[in-house]
């Protein structure tokens, strides 16, 4: 039998995240280096990552570590254009990277408008 599922601010974080991308978790879990079965685990809240895994996945969305554990929605950080540039690097799939582009371009896009 699986673990239970548990509901945690980590997990939806992350699925929040990757939907926001257009990503999916084989995406993710690729440009991390880890099984698809382990980073669902990860959104589902069945277990967190080693810490090991933190700095990258902090490291991949472009935000502190204590940012991915935020319970406030609305606190959750915007992906900066660095994070979504490393996310296209690590992304193979001609579709996923066209996706991603136009959301990095969206983005510069918006953050000229507001300055």
């Amino acid at each position: 039998m699986g673990a239970p599922h548990i509901e945690n601010a980590f997990g939806k974080n992350l699925r929040q995240l990757r939907l926001r991308l257009g990503l999916r978790q084989e995406d993710v879990a690729k440009a991390l280096e880890v099984p698809v079965d382990t980073y669902s685990a990860w959104e589902l809240g069945w277990e967190l990552p080693a810490n090991e895994y933190m700095p990258k996945i902090a490291e991949l969305y472009g935000a502190d570590t204590e940012e991915l554990f935020f319970e406030d929605p609305d606190t959750l950080f915007a992906l900066k254009p660095e994070a979504l540039q490393r996310l296209l690097d690590r992304i193979t799939d001609k579709g996923t990277r066209t996706l991603l582009l136009h959301e990095m371009q969206a983005y510069q896009k918006d953050a000229a408008q507001l300055s």
